[in-house]
């Protein structure tokens, strides 16, 4: 991917790998994007190039909580909306047909975004068809671990593996894994996963004691057919 004068202000892992850029071109073709959390805007300065100039869409949009970001952002003509998030509501979310982030807190953001996002598109009844792309940096436990409840609960799919190598350092290398969600999907509440994965593991534990008596079960039989017959004379 060559973009005319692009220069990176940020490097791993402080953002995204830049080849994320190139998966999100691939994946978003034809479909508009908007980032959250995009520090100085390296991804997004690519995509842009690429976006406005070659598919003829709108500009890619940012939602960054940083003033010191959102004017760093502006001054390389990215379109910011400078704010949390969750506090964008019906009114105010930029309405894209795809979601990019990889959080810095994946336990705590990544549900939650992915509630009030489709919550709000749902809500507006524009949700259909409309989806979320979560990095996941496999070489972090939080990202990792977070990455198998978005899949279980969350509805999210295990789509894609983008590899890089932009230093020598730790997490400077590697392989993210990028996680689809549809924006449609009826998320559950943290109360209602908390209480499906109690069953789950309720389950899960009775299956095991199962396995285990009928182990038992085998050996037992097996013992009294190979067991030596005592001569009782």
């Amino acid at each position: 991917m060559d973009v005319p004068g692009f220069k990176p202000v940020d490097g791993s892992p402080s953002r995204s790998p830049l080849n994320v850029a190139d998966y999100l071109l691939r994946e978003t073709e034809g479909r508009t994007l908007t980032e959250i959390g995009s520090r100085n805007g390296d991804i997004l300065a690519c995509i842009t190039h690429f976006k406005v100039n070659e598919e003829k869409l709108p500009a890619p949009v940012s939602v960054e909580l940083d003033r010191e970001y959102c004017d760093k952002m502006r001054a390389r003509g990215i379109e910011v909306r400078c704010d949390p998030i969750e506090d964008l509501g019906e009114d105010a979310l930029p309405i894209s047909d795809v979601y990019f982030w990889w959080p810095m807190a994946a336990k705590t953001q990544n549900t939650a975004w992915l509630r009030h996002i489709g919550g709000v598109l749902q809500k507006k009844g524009v949700a259909k068809g409309k989806l979320a792309i979560i990095a996941c940096d496999p070489q972090w436990a939080e990202d990792r671990d977070n990455s198998y409840e978005l899949r279980d609960w969350m509805g999210g799919e295990w789509r894609g593996k983008v590899f890089y190598d932009e230093g020598d350092h730790d997490r400077q290398f590697g392989g993210f894994r990028m996680i689809h969600v549809p924006l449609d999907f009826p998320f559950p509440s943290e109360e209602e996963v908390a209480e499906g994965k109690k069953k789950a593991e309720t389950k899960r534990r009775e299956a095991a004691k199962a396995a285990e008596e009928e182990e038992r079960r085998r050996k037992r039989e097996e013992f009294r057919k190979t067991r030596p017959k005592l001569d009782r004379r």
